[in-house]
């Protein structure tokens, strides 16, 4: 009788730490995700700015290899040169100073969402009954 009420309190003291640990699981998982799409749009960006810079240095080459690629690439290729970073004449910005906070935050979002993972993990572990 005393193993049974044993795991019947292991089992109370699980069931109310669970929700704790499914919130810190499901916080994780979105900053992760946060953290991965800004880091995506900080590659866009980059790219982007490049595909501009080329497009305005190199017009007539960009315009040929433009209309070589199929058409799904050809419509990504014009979209990125028209929404790339312009240049504003001598004072121009590199792409990557740009794209850098976006990088620097990403990549702290994915970190702290894998901590808390981490943490939830950790955290089942430790208050499992044996």
């Amino acid at each position: 009788m005393m193993d049974g009420t044993r795991t019947s309190d292991s089992a109370l003291h699980v069931s109310r730490c669970w929700p704790r640990m499914k919130s810190l699981l499901v916080i994780g998982l979105f900053l992760d995700l946060v953290g991965v799409v800004i880091l995506g749009m900080g590659e866009v960006m980059k790219g982007a700015a490049s595909l501009r810079s080329l497009r305005e240095s190199y017009k007539d080459s960009f315009d040929y290899d433009v209309q070589q690629r199929m058409r799904s690439a050809r419509l990504l290729l014009l979209l990125g040169a028209k929404l790339g970073a312009a240049q504003s004449g001598a004072r121009r910005e590199p792409p990557a100073y740009r794209a850098f906070p976006l990088t620097v935050y990403g990549f702290v979002l994915l970190v702290v969402g894998f901590l808390l993972q981490w943490l939830a993990a950790l955290w089942g572990v430790i208050r499992t009954p044996q």
